[in-house]
């Protein structure tokens, strides 16, 4: 029943994220941000055709703003100081990738692929752009504790689910490398075993092993049946992986070692939490109190709510996944 509860309210904050589709420019090495009015992007993506673009799909592990209305207080007072619709106490990763601008939300990745089909019909985006873009595809765990609130955490299940979803994500990529975008950034499953909702009930101090497994089996379809088969196809590298799940394990790791923070007895204790478990962070009763509580340096913690990074968590990522990039740029 502990676990069912567990899930359950892992799920409810999950649904607070919206799957939605945006664009990215990298501005002679620095990070730009514009408006998307359709006239301005026309005008922008003609005046820039040379630089490199990066078009994101994905989820709140990579959004920097698209559900500015469903992100409350605290989220945003590390950047840029008051909410602003990421799903942080900062900068997120796509942040230190490249900054986008948000066109559509949408509920799901198929969806997005659809819309970025249709500015491009409408010219909004050149061929000359696509050859110079790089897409990042960001997913991130949704769907797997959808099935763990209907299967009562029933793990049973999870192979099953994983080739279901590595299938749709394989054609999803099939349609961005059809339309022109000549490579791909895909991001593996995170250590979903290590996020604070599920090893809380470890007192944050373990992860949980079994959702750990369930994230290697994706990893390992996901090299399988996506990486290897896309590029022996393509006989060149079209696809690309961005080991979060590499990633997170070792910043985690180094984290624990040089804490410096005494407030949070592990690194995988979250720095925001509900006051109880009938509340998240951000949550307020129906009077208006807050009710949730902040630890009192975000920028030591990895970890800023029960399922996402903190910017000092997304910035220990992204410097362990400097060589991967380096290698997707070149």
């Amino acid at each position: 029943m502990a676990q069912r509860t567990l899930f359950t309210s892992l799920l409810i904050f999950l649904c607070l994220i919206l799957f939605t589709e945006a664009h990215a420019l990298i501005i002679g090495g620095k990070l730009q941000l514009h408006r998307h009015d359709h006239h301005s992007r026309r005008r922008r993506h003609h005046e820039h055709s040379s630089d490199l673009k990066l078009f994101v799909f994905g989820d709140s592990y990579a959004d920097t703003g698209n559900c500015r209305k469903s992100v409350p207080e605290p989220y945003g007072t590390t950047f840029p100081g008051k909410p602003a619709g990421r799903f942080s106490d900062g900068r997120v990763l796509t942040d230190y990738i490249g900054v986008f601008n948000t066109l559509v939300d949408e509920p799901n990745m198929t969806t997005q692929v659809k819309f970025f089909q249709q500015l491009l019909e409408e010219k909004v985006f050149t061929k000359h752009d696509l050859n110079s873009s790089v897409a990042l595809v960001s997913l991130a765990g949704n769907d797997y504790a959808t099935y763990l609130v209907k299967n009562n955490s029933d793990l049973q299940g999870f192979p099953g689910l994983t080739k279901a979803i590595i299938g749709q994500l394989a054609m999803n990529l099939k349609l961005i490398l059809d339309l022109g975008v000549p490579k791909i950034a895909v991001t593996s499953m995170e250590p979903m075993g290590c996020l604070p909702q599920l090893s809380a009930v470890y007192s944050y101090k373990n992860c949980s092993e079994s959702l750990n497994s369930a994230s290697k089996f994706h990893n390992q379809l996901l090299q399988q049946e996506i990486l290897q088969t896309f590029n022996n196809e393509s006989k060149r590298p079209v696809i690309f992986t961005l080991d979060l799940y590499s990633a997170f394990m070792s910043a985690l790791m180094k984290k624990e070692n040089h804490s410096g923070n005494v407030e949070l007895k592990t690194s995988l204790q979250p720095c925001c939490v509900g006051v109880s478990k009938d509340y998240l962070c951000g949550n307020a009763d129906k009077s208006g109190k807050k009710r949730y509580i902040v630890c009192e340096n975000p920028k030591l913690s990895f970890f800023w709510d029960n399922i996402h990074p903190s910017q000092n968590g997304w910035h220990a990522v992204f410097s362990e996944l400097q060589s991967s990039l380096r290698i997707i740029r070149e």
